[in-house]
C-alpha cells in the first residue's frame, strides 16, 4: 500500500498478490480411490486473481469541484466449478462398485460400475479461464451552496470481462454504466 496527499491532491494505491498451494475442491473419503484418476486438488487460486491492484487518485480542481478516479486491475483468473449432477452421479456408480465388488461372481458388474464411476468424476470439475482486466472509473462533485451535483462514469472504457465465486458460475460484468448524484445539505 502507499498514499500520498497533498492540500488539493491524493493519491492511495494498494497491490495484492494471493496464491494458493493446495486446495481440495471435494473433499469427502469416497473419492480418495479416484482421486488417483481425477485429482481433485488444485495448485491455483480458485476465483481469485492472483494479482489485484487499485489505484484512487482525488483532486481538488476549486473549492467547489472535487474530481477522482479509480483504476482497478485483476490478474488472470481460473474458475473451478464443481458439476453437481456428475459429482452424484460418479458417487452413486462408485457406491454401486463397493457394494457389487464384494458379491461372489459380481466381478464384472463392479468393474463396470467402477468405470462409470470414473468416467462421471472426470466430468465433476470443470475449469474456465477469465483473461485479466483494468477498470477505470471516473468523476466528480460540483457544489454550489447546499446543493452538491455529482456524476461517476463507472467502466468507462467499456471492458467486457466476467466474474466469479466460490459458489457461482461465470457471470458477465456490467459494460460503461453513469450514476448522476444530487445531494442538498440541509
Amino acid at each position: 500500500m502507499a498514499a500520498y496527499r497533498r492540500p488539493k491532491f491524493t493519491a492511495d494505491w494498494n497491490l495484492t498478490w494471493t496464491h494458493t498451494f493446495k486446495s481440495n475442491l471435494i473433499d469427502l473419503a469416497l473419492y480418495e480411490k479416484l482421486n488417483s484418476y481425477c485429482p481433485y486438488d488444485i495448485d491455483d487460486n480458485n476465483n481469485t486473481p492472483a494479482i489485484m491492484s487499485n489505484l484512487v487518485l482525488g483532486w481538488q480542481a476549486t473549492s467547489q469541484l472535487k474530481l477522482h478516479t479509480h483504476v482497478l486491475f485483476e490478474g488472470r483468473q481460473t474458475s473451478y466449478n464443481i458439476d453437481l449432477e456428475h459429482y452424484d452421479r460418479s458417487r452413486t456408480y462408485y457406491l454401486l462398485y463397493d457394494l457389487y465388488r464384494i458379491v461372489p461372481d459380481m466381478e464384472e458388474m463392479a468393474t463396470a460400475y467402477w468405470d462409470d464411476a470414473v468416467a462421471s468424476a472426470e466430468k465433476v470439475v470443470s475449469c474456465k479461464e477469465m483473461p485479466a482486466r483494468c477498470i477505470l472509473n471516473i468523476g466528480g462533485e460540483y457544489t454550489f451552496g447546499p446543493v452538491t451535483l455529482g456524476l461517476n462514469i463507472h467502466n468507462l472504457l467499456g471492458t467486457r470481462y466476467h466474474r466469479s465465486g466460490m459458489n457461482t458460475n461465470v457471470i458477465p460484468q456490467q459494460g460503461r454504466w453513469f450514476l448522476a448524484t444530487l445531494g442538498v445539505q440541509f
